[in-house]
């Protein structure tokens, strides 16, 4: 099967695609240097490159951390406008073959986070935008959401507690592909807190 997945110079993005390419998928693999998933242009973008690929699998990896200070744009643009041009593609474009898109969220959307309210506020945006698709979608795509805790990564190393154990990205890219390959009918799933 063709799997493209965005964000894939992050840890998660970079294991999935590893994964993908063990399993023997055609990876197509854009990263942010690539498609700027934070630019006004980037829904346009989106829909020619799905248009362009046709993939069967679809795995939003990218993502935004922010602060108080950053841009309300900028992050709703990368965490929830970016699964919106996937989902508006899909809503204007029949397709006659099986799709999965697998999403990925956090469990923020749980809570707001005092120095992070932007980024736990587009998770719970994201989370109403999967609600809302499950539904809308034709039933020949499935879309899941999965909702990690606290993940090992780059975007989060400056904040990160010695103390607190976090997910790994690879146990994370491992439960999106697990999703995506169980999906039958569009799912959310949240991964459990790792011990």
């Amino acid at each position: 099967m063709k799997a493209l997945v965005l964000g894939a110079a992050g840890g998660i993005g970079n294991a999935l695609c590893d994964q993908l390419t063990a399993q023997g998928h055609e990876v197509i693999q854009y990263r942010r240097t690539e498609l700027d998933l934070s630019n006004s242009a980037a829904e346009q973008q989106l829909s020619m490159l799905l248009s362009k690929e046709q993939p069967d699998l679809i795995f939003n990896c990218a993502g935004m951390l922010g602060n108080n200070r950053s841009s309300h744009d900028e992050i709703f643009k990368v965490n929830v406008g970016s699964n919106w041009g996937i989902i508006q593609h899909y809503l204007n474009n029949q397709q006659d073959h099986r799709i999965r898109i697998v999403m990925l969220g956090s469990t923020a959307y749980h809570s707001g986070k005092a120095g992070y309210m932007l980024y736990a506020a587009s998770k719970a945006a994201l989370h109403n935008l999967w609600q809302g698709a499950a539904l809308a979608l034709p039933s020949n795509i499935v879309i899941g959401l999965l909702h990690p805790g606290p993940t090992r990564t780059k975007m989060i190393a400056h904040m990160m507690d010695p103390n607190k154990t976090y997910h790994e990205a690879d146990a994370v890219a491992t439960a999106m592909l697990a999703l995506c390959n169980d999906m039958t009918v569009s799912t959310v799933q949240e991964m459990e807190y790792p011990e």
